[in-house]
């Protein structure tokens, strides 16, 4: 057993890849890349219901 616990490891990773989600999120939003990614789904597909 370790001073961690069961927990310990799998809340540091997810902790991690929160936050570079978050700040690839940001970093996306302020250089306007999330417009790009609009713009491809609708034209993707836009014309497909549901």
């Amino acid at each position: 057993m370790s001073i961690e616990g069961v927990f310990g490891v799998a809340i540091g990773v997810a902790a991690t890849y929160v936050y570079l989600f978050i700040l690839f999120g940001a970093f996306l939003q302020k250089s306007g890349t999330t417009k790009l990614f609009a713009n491809f789904a609708l034209a993707m597909a836009g014309h497909t219901p549901g």
